[in-house]
């Protein structure tokens, strides 16, 4: 019985010790990027939404009419299959230039500030957009 073949009990506890410790410096370097991924995500979908505001509100001034100059955001995620998926709000105001102020936001996110300058770095933590202007047109 002297050439017996297998692992001892500790040598199996330090394999699965070192296993968790390579897990949790994964986990630890991973979640940050998951989630400045679903930021930027955000940016981009309320950056949509801006130009096409902008796209419209030019539309409607080569039309010949006085066009709206504040457009509400309001469109819901029908995508069943991200169950993380939230719903958006908020509303784009414009100038005579096609440029203005943004307030966009869904449960986690918020985008407030002028059209011209949003970007990644802009988007914060979701809170109250505040009162929305009158005479805003739905446009989703």
């Amino acid at each position: 019985m002297k050439n017996q073949k297998g692992f001892t009990l500790v040598e199996l506890l330090a394999v699965i010790v070192i296993l968790a410790v390579v897990i949790l410096i994964a986990v630890t370097a991973v979640i940050p990027r998951m989630n400045d991924a679903r930021k930027g995500a955000f940016a981009d979908e309320a950056m949509a939404y801006i130009r096409g505001a902008q796209e419209a509100y030019v539309e409607s001034q080569m039309d010949g009419g006085a066009g709206s100059t504040c457009f509400t955001v309001a469109w819901l995620n029908a995508n069943k299959i991200d169950k993380k998926a939230t719903d958006y709000e908020g509303w784009v105001t414009l100038d005579a230039n096609g440029t203005g102020t943004a307030y966009i936001k869904n449960s986690k996110y918020m985008v407030k500030g002028k059209t011209g300058s949003l970007s990644k770095t802009s988007v914060e933590a979701a809170g109250s957009l505040g009162t929305q202007p009158t005479g805003c047109v739905t446009n989703s």
